[in-house]
């Protein structure tokens, strides 16, 4: 047996390396890695300092009316376009009373206002919106005065924000919101402040198109940072158009609310040359109050995946595979549907709300749906009213 000086000091030496190199390995591997504290690890972002990362995302869908207005409904592809990324969604119902809509709030992470055909945004779309108003802006007060070196308390926070009385209450939180066609005019009406800021009879019913990004666009988007996945969308006609309200791009220009908030990164012209504006987002400037994490798109990326209505009638679809409308199926255009979902999801990671009653707010899909192969959705769940 080796029992010299030397032999224990080159055996302590290998001991030493094998514990140090399996110590970094178990640190940076990925798949080896602890699970991390979803609320307590910060999520590294640049712009979002301070946000918490969740690995368990909730999202609240904001259901639309049926035409007897005793229910709700929500197209089931909006469901499958979050879970595609790995968030789960609750309901709130349109019609829900602020105090509903605020305990739904506080099981959230973002909100999403879907298409559909309502005229204005309902009660409970416009009391959530407040909500992740007041959070945001305290948020980003925090934020910049932790930035500054200042202690600077919730309270001081909504004072110094103009933040209502009524939500006070309301903690500081990184909360996103995304807006798709009618959640796109949603987010412009409650923005401006008023709902004569759309305007009617654009010719973009049922079309695909590339997205023409505005220069501001293409220096500052988020959701198409990457140039390869822009360049796609820019030069194939993957962004499927179904609206007849809209707004012009000079008319965007002119309100100083919308402005102040967003960027228009893509804008579009309908099929007789009217031009709309079809891609907005908030602004993202680490230490601008008017900072917001909203995002909102007059197409459907939510279509390219899940929706694959027949032509027919009364529920029998017709020979030969005709599609109900015009979507486009291809790999970029399900590609576009999952990136844009990527890209919400993971902004909805950074808020610090957690999904908490799952007895008064189950998931959607507790809820019962409706299937057909005809029609503009393949299936969509239905939703009572809070008062039913």
């Amino acid at each position: 047996m080796i029992s010299s000086p030397m032999y224990f000091v080159l055996r302590a030496g290998v001991f030493f390396f094998i514990v140090l190199f399996s110590a970094t390995y178990y640190h940076r591997h990925p798949l080896i890695r602890k699970p991390l504290d979803s609320r307590n690890s910060q999520h590294g972002s640049d712009d979002y300092e301070g946000a918490t990362f969740n690995d368990r995302p909730v999202v609240a869908i904001v259901t639309q009316p049926t035409r007897e207005n005793s229910t709700g409904y929500i197209a089931a592809s909006y469901v499958k376009w979050l879970e595609s990324a790995g968030a789960r969604s609750i309901a709130l119902p349109y019609d829900a009373p602020d105090s509903y809509t605020e305990k739904v709030f506080e099981n959230v992470n973002g909100v999403l206002f879907t298409g559909g055909a309502t005229v204005s945004p309902p009660k409970a779309a416009r009391r959530i919106y407040a909500l992740a108003e007041a959070a945001n802006k305290k948020f980003n007060a925090l934020r910049i005065k932790e930035n500054n070196g200042a202690i600077f308390s919730q309270e001081r926070a909504s004072l110094e924000s103009g933040i209502p009385n009524e939500f006070e209450h309301v903690e500081a939180d990184f909360f996103p919101i995304w807006g798709t066609c009618l959640g796109f005019e949603w987010l412009l009406q409650i923005g401006a402040g008023r709902d004569d800021i759309l305007e009617p009879n654009f010719d973009s019913s049922n079309i695909s198109l590339p997205l023409i990004f505005t220069n501001a666009g293409l220096e500052k988007t988020q959701i198409f940072s990457d140039e390869h996945f822009r360049s796609v969308t820019a030069t194939r006609p993957i962004a499927m158009n179904n609206h007849e309200w809209g707004i012009e791009p000079d008319d965007f220009y002119a309100d100083s609310n919308l402005t102040s908030m967003y960027t228009v990164t893509t804008a579009n012209h309908d099929r007789v040359g009217r031009p709309f504006v079809s891609s907005i987002e908030g602004i993202a400037e680490k230490l601008n109050p008017r900072s917001r994490p909203y995002y909102a798109v007059q197409w459907h990326p939510e279509k390219n995946n899940f929706e694959y209505g027949s032509a027919g009638k009364d529920g029998k679809a017709m020979n030969g595979d005709l599609p109900y409308v015009a979507i486009n199926h291809s790999d970029s255009a399900v590609r576009l549907s999952f990136e844009t979902a990527s890209f919400f999801v993971k902004k909805t990671r950074l808020s610090s709300h957690r999904y908490k009653n799952l007895v008064d707010f189950p998931p959607v899909w507790n809820y019962p749906s409706h299937s057909s192969v005809t029609g503009a959705f393949i299936e969509y769940y239905i939703v009572p009213s809070v008062s039913n």
